[in-house]
């Protein structure tokens, strides 16, 4: 869905009058704005700028309501997310039964070893997950995590595994958002991800906005391992939005160099493992 946008190239920026918790008008999350009477924050859903707190004191028209909820993966009354599809309506189980006959691979053993190793040399010291699904990675590591003081963060695009997380690691920071729009979130010395890249529409802008997020590095876990394509990526498709896209070496590696980054391959036969160290 594709709204015609009456707004500048910029979004508005939302002057509010008073301290108090409000309902961001784009996104319709509840939220207390942080201190500073007189600072610009941004929601922490949708990234709306607000200048100081509470109520807008001017009212955006409709068509700028429905263009900024539209940025933001809300539909156009800003009460769900604007694209409903297998990932934000299956019925699978959530938490550790999620997709269980996945969780444990050479190629995850593979990263989580290299992740206890960053975090026990104090190379890392906070992860940002990126469609954490049955949070399978943080249970493997979350003794260790503990250990180092390596702090955890996760974003998904799925609303009941967001509240499932909630409720199950109320101490960590977990977000919904869409990696291909672009989260609001903060970033983290390492962005991780794994079985995710092939059911986006295409590689770009995903990869970069990852990529923004990784203060140090990024690690990826391909589960159709990227080709030596001429072009960028072959779209097989199978349900929308599983896709199952295959993505070329190049693109990728293009990607990483043109954000900063230096990428370097590890193969594991059906999975293949990007790590992207800033240059």
């Amino acid at each position: 869905m594709n709204t015609q946008l009456d707004l500048p190239a910029a979004r508005p920026v939302v002057r509010l009058q008073t301290h108090a918790d409000f309902t961001c008008p784009v996104c319709q999350s509840t939220q207390t704005p942080p201190g500073g009477a007189d600072g610009l924050w941004n929601c922490r859903l949708c990234n709306q700028q607000y200048f100081g707190h509470a109520e807008p004191a001017i009212v955006l028209s409709d068509a700028q309501l429905a263009g900024l909820r539209n940025m933001a993966g809300r539909d156009a009354s800003g009460q769900k997310t604007l694209v409903t599809n297998w990932w934000t309506e299956n019925e699978r189980d959530v938490g550790e039964t999620f997709l269980a006959f996945n969780k444990i691979s050479a190629a995850r053993d593979f990263t989580r070893d290299l992740i206890r190793q960053w975090s026990s040399a104090g190379q890392v010291k906070s992860i940002l997950e990126i469609a954490f699904g049955g949070l399978h990675e943080y249970r493997f590591l979350r003794e260790h995590l503990a250990a180092t003081q390596t702090a955890y963060a996760g974003v998904d695009w799925t609303a009941h595994f967001i509240a499932h997380a909630q409720k199950e690691f109320p101490e960590n920071r977990w977000t919904q958002g869409d990696i291909v729009r672009g989260v609001w979130v903060e970033g983290a010395d390492l962005v991780y991800s794994q079985h995710m890249m092939e059911h986006l529409p295409a590689l770009e802008p995903a990869l970069s906005n990852m990529l923004r997020l990784a203060g140090k590095c990024l690690i990826n876990i391909f589960f159709i391992p990227p080709k030596a394509f001429d072009c960028y990526e072959v779209v097989n498709w199978k349900q929308y939005p599983l896709y199952h896209n295959t993505y070329s070496i190049g693109h990728i590696e293009h990607v990483c160099r043109a954000n900063g980054f230096t990428p370097t391959w590890k193969s594991f036969g059906a999975e293949a493992v990007l790590i992207a160290e800033r240059a």
